[in-house]
């Protein structure tokens, strides 16, 4: 039986590659390829002739579908408002400057680039649809404009790119700008709302700062209210226990003066008795004295 090959799974970097390929197809085979092609070598030079309107409308509408669907559309407002401003500036450099041809060409490699177009998406494929081409130029992808001097429809299509550019970076700021006072109302509001939530917190902790000194009030008013009471039984206690003894000490007393008055009695009676004896034996002698 025959080894099946297995079927090799294509990088990052290829489907890119590929995905450029395809753009560059579309944009000279597809609805882009409405503006007229430069003269070939055997042309009259000067040949070209400008497209109609409609060719520059359909043109507009492929580019402004790039800006609108992939630019605008898949990317957060800041990094489409950049990337639209940043190809304005490519274009524009190549416009102003047709004999500098370091503006043609647009290093991978370059970090700013990368941030503002190539890593965002749709921007790669705008450069292509102003023909701009994936080239390896001294060992480093970059995306050129060639021929170079640029032919007149070469121009004509940045032109448009502009225009196409200009006329979305107006909704592209607007969309920002309200995004970023969103955004601001948005922080207050949750600033106003993290400041009533401590507030909130605050009055809390003060609430529950005041139930336990309140608490702790009544634990000590009642422990002063119970020694009260406590140190009144006691004192009460002591008065009933003197009166108690008071009164069994004045008992007694009453008790052995009943006593002592009787003894008294006794003793008189018996001394009457004895005075009364004495003097019968007293007088007895007298008379036998006679």
């Amino acid at each position: 039986m025959a080894e099946t090959t297995p079927k090799k799974i294509p990088t990052a970097t290829e489907k890119r590659a590929a995905a450029l390929a395809a753009i560059e197809a579309r944009a000279r085979n597809g609805p882009l390829s409405s503006t007229p092609q430069e003269p070939s070598s055997n042309s009259t030079p000067g040949a070209w002739t400008p497209p109609s309107p409609e060719e520059d409308r359909k043109r507009k509408l492929e580019l402004g579908r790039i800006v609108a669907r992939d630019i605008m559309g898949s990317n957060n407002y800041t990094s489409a408002a950049t990337c639209i401003e940043t190809l304005l500036k490519i274009a524009n450099n190549v416009l102003s400057n047709p004999t500098e041809q370091k503006f043609t060409q647009i290093k991978t490699n370059n970090a700013a680039m990368k941030r503002t177009v190539l890593d965002v998406k749709g921007g790669q494929d705008y450069l292509v649809a102003m023909g701009f081409r994936s080239r390896t130029i001294s060992f480093t992808q970059s995306f050129v404009l060639e021929p170079f001097p640029l032919r007149p429809g070469m121009k004509h299509g940045l032109e448009l790119g502009v225009q196409v550019l200009e006329a979305h970076l107006t909704q592209a700021l607007d969309r920002l700008d309200h995004s970023t006072a969103s955004a601001t109302i948005l922080a207050a509001q949750e600033s106003e709302a993290a400041r009533k939530k401590r507030a909130l917190a605050e009055i809390d902790a003060d609430r529950e700062r005041v139930k336990e000194r309140l608490e702790r009030e009544k634990i000590g008013r009642e422990a002063r209210e119970k020694k009260k009471r406590e140190e009144e039984e006691r004192l009460a206690q002591e008065e009933r226990e003197e009166e108690e003894r008071l009164n069994k000490v004045t008992g007694e007393g009453g008790q052995d003066g009943e006593r002592v008055d009787g003894g008294s009695d006794e003793v008189g009676d018996e001394g009457g008795d004895e005075a009364q004896e004495a003097q019968e034996i007293k007088e007895e002698a007298a008379v036998k004295h006679e």
